[in-house]
């Protein structure tokens, strides 16, 4: 750089980013579920590479499919969608450095209404059992509905992550207080120096012990779908163990043991065995082990997105006050239900009401119970000869676990 070169902005970090627009959640908890009123946030962040050259509404209306391109067409007119804090036309082209904000009246699924315990605290790092049903972090639509932002508001201080469980899954968690340690113990993870186990109930009658070695591939990125795949999957071991089956219910206790961190790992590898989890939204469809990692894919990715859509059809039906088109069946009862596909939902609660809001006028689902956590929990970490267990999850109550495992899960015996 020549010395009348300009000097390069500096780029926040995403964190500051978003701290800069913390608000104080409302929240309110509905029959066991914690919904945050919705409120006013303005988004913000800088163009990333793979959006350069591309104009505005054509990088929102792709990589944003919240809403549909007449949404952000219409917010780039009103100046809700601004380019370095001025309003731009919809073919502005994004360039490197581009600072995009954007001022929405932000709605956050509810989740589970449920205590997070403590398993241990010290000076570097507190360790919880994470419910099922919320992220660990800002992610998509969720931001004060997350493990971090509740702790965060609880104990006033700022946590950090050194490794993920996902949204759906339940168990230990290990959070730092700095920086730092937050980096050496998710290197610790990267390495595969920390010994993981889980419980998982699948259907079928498991064999006593199986070590899967298939290669797993992330088949799509933006739905963070995955499948096996020889050919250009990355390696990936885990090996299983069978803690009890139920012939009554033709189920399985399995436990869970991870030699490497690939996403979704231990649900695929049970799934390409032929023993998914039981509840396992994605993975337990039929026949999906006999496609191809491209089938599997695009079947998989049309199917949430229409899901996803399933808004846009439920406004039409309870406008027409009839069911509507599509490839679900959709009837609205009178007391305001909505029946999809012979399955009762109820509709999202009006916690505040905003006139030029989307979402404000799209009814939305507000999701069953049992569809917000997984038959998946982590029992145990082991991490530089610090041993950190949870209590069992209510749903391994009707099993009995063989004793010789008690030392191991930390199960006071009888």
């Amino acid at each position: 750089m020549t010395e009348n070169s300009p000097k390069r902005k500096r780029r926040l970090p995403v964190r500051e980013i978003l701290e800069q627009e913390a608000v104080q959640p409302e929240f309110k908890i509905i029959d066991g579920l914690r919904f945050v009123v919705p409120y006013h946030f303005n988004f913000r962040v800088y163009a990333k590479k793979r959006w350069f050259n591309r104009t505005i509404l054509e990088v929102f209306s792709e990589e944003f499919q919240a809403y549909p391109s007449e949404y952000y067409r219409a917010a780039l007119e009103k100046g809700k969608l601004t380019v370095n804090n001025h309003s731009v036309e919809a073919n502005y082209v994004l360039k490197d450095h581009d600072f995009i904000t954007h001022k929405i009246h932000r709605h956050e699924p509810p989740i589970l209404d449920m205590d997070i315990p403590v398993i241990k605290e010290t000076d570097k790092l507190l360790v919880v059992c994470k419910p099922p049903s919320l992220p660990i972090h800002t992610t998509g639509r969720f931001h004060h509905n997350t493990i971090l932002k509740i702790l965060e508001l609880k104990y006033k201080y700022k946590l950090y992550t050194c490794h993920r469980l996902d949204r759906l899954t339940s168990g230990v968690l290990i959070l730092l207080k700095n920086p730092a340690a937050a980096k050496s113990h998710a290197d610790l993870f990267v390495k595969q120096e920390v010994a993981k186990a889980y419980l998982a109930l699948v259907k079928g009658a498991f064999p006593e012990s199986v070590k899967c070695t298939q290669p797993i591939l992330r088949v799509c990125h933006k739905l963070g779908i995955c499948s096996v795949d020889e050919v250009k999957g990355k390696p990936a071991q885990t090996n299983f163990t069978l803690l009890q089956h139920c012939q009554e219910t033709n189920r399985s206790l399995v436990l869970c043991e991870p030699k490497s961190g690939r996403m979704h790992q231990i649900r695929v590898h049970l799934a390409h065995l032929g023993f998914p989890i039981i509840n396992d939204p994605i993975y337990s469809r039929e026949n999906w082990a006999k496609k191809s990692t491209e089938e599997f894919g695009k079947e998989l990715s049309s199917a949430l997105f229409a899901t996803d859509n399933i808004s846009t059809e439920l406004t039409k039906a309870k406008v027409s006050g009839d069911g509507v088109k599509s490839s679900r069946n959709i009837v609205v009862c009178d007391n305001g239900d909505f029946v999809i596909d012979n399955v009762t939902y109820k509709h999202m609660p009006k916690l505040d009401i905003h006139p030029d809001c989307p979402d404000c006028s799209v009814i939305r689902l507000v999701p069953r119970k049992e569809d917000l956590f997984l038959y998946l929990h982590a029992i145990r970490y082991e991490i530089q000869n610090d041993v950190y267990t949870s209590d069992l999850p209510s749903w391994c109550q009707p099993f009995q676990i063989p004793e010789k495992f008690f030392d191991f899960l930390n199960i006071p015996k009888k």
